[in-house]
């Protein structure tokens, strides 16, 4: 009786081979690519007109004048208030934000401090916490939404240890949910 007995080495050896092959013509395709790639790239640099070098800009620090428009507009929309026990800020107060972010870029180099502050609630912890938490709140501001360029930013939080007002009512308390904005230096553009 004749049994069907299956061939390994020869389907093996096929496999192989069209592996192989395959292999040997993908790498002859990319280099094909490659080539065709250089030549490009060769023709299109020879046509291209030769660039001027531009002197360098020289920045130079703002002078005390200019300074100051930004020290006052800083100061007149400071501070930010936010929502009870939260980094929300308060209706109103992203004109603020916008304002500032307005003027300061007519400015490189800009060093901004940010001062978080609380109401007196909650744990020390949690208001140290909350005051940072508000100060960082107001730095993405400038950087992710304003699109504020900011080279050092510093931010402080102090929790309720600065209190502008110390009463128990809630607008007492409400004026001490803020961040206070300083300008540390710019340089005008």
């Amino acid at each position: 009786m004749f049994t069907k007995t299956p061939i390994k080495t020869p389907i093996k050896t096929v496999l192989w081979l069209t592996g192989s092959v395959v292999l040997a013509l993908s790498l002859f395709a990319c280099t094909q690519k490659e080539e065709r790639r250089d030549s490009q790239l060769e023709t299109s640099t020879t046509s291209l007109p030769a660039l001027k070098e531009e002197p360098a800009v020289q920045l130079q620090k703002a002078g005390p004048e200019q300074f100051a428009v930004l020290k006052k507009l800083v100061a007149d929309n400071t501070p930010i208030y936010f929502q009870k026990d939260s980094v929300l800020l308060r209706r109103g107060e992203v004109s603020k934000l916008e304002r500032i972010a307005e003027e300061a870029k007519k400015y490189q180099n800009v060093m901004l401090s940010f001062k978080g502050h609380t109401a007196k609630a909650m744990t020390e912890s949690a208001r140290y916490n909350l005051s940072i938490a508000r100060g960082q709140t107001i730095r993405w501001w400038f950087e992710y939404r304003l699109g504020l360029d900011l080279v050092a930013v510093q931010v402080y939080g102090y929790g309720s240890t600065r209190r502008v007002d110390t009463g128990n009512s809630e607008a007492a308390r409400a004026k001490n949910r803020r961040v206070v904005i300083e300008v540390d230096s710019a340089t005008q553009r």
